[in-house]
């Protein structure tokens, strides 16, 4: 018997609060047209990142979230100069796939368990 949802569902990989605006840019006030321009700019090499991993096989998931973890560091290091896009979005994109190992592995060892 088939269970739960059986079409790929994409999570959708941003920081939609205000922390990533006040933690990642340091803005507090209303935001410019320039800064929003970046913060999408920002959001859209996590996007990017997402996509390279579902390039990569990963086909969609449903039943965990990812968070800042993924893309934290990578986006920091990208805005202080210290890597091209390019590498950040693989890098995002490597760490996204990790994720999605992690949780296929353990999914399936729980699932071994409960039908043993």
């Amino acid at each position: 018997m088939a269970r739960g949802y059986d079409h790929a569902l994409y999570i959708q990989p941003f920081d939609h609060r205000g922390s990533f605006q006040t933690r990642m840019f340091g803005w507090r006030a209303a935001l410019t047209g320039a800064q929003t321009a970046e913060i999408a700019a920002a959001k859209r090499v996590i996007f990017d990142g997402f996509k390279a991993a579902i390039a990569g096989g990963v086909p969609g998931f449903i039943g965990f979230a990812v968070g800042r973890t993924v893309f934290w560091q990578p986006l920091a290091d990208w805005r202080a100069g210290k890597a091209t896009r390019e590498a950040i979005v693989a890098t995002i994109g490597q760490s996204y796939r990790e994720y999605v190992d992690l949780f296929d592995k353990s999914s399936v060892m729980t699932e071994a368990a409960v039908f043993a």
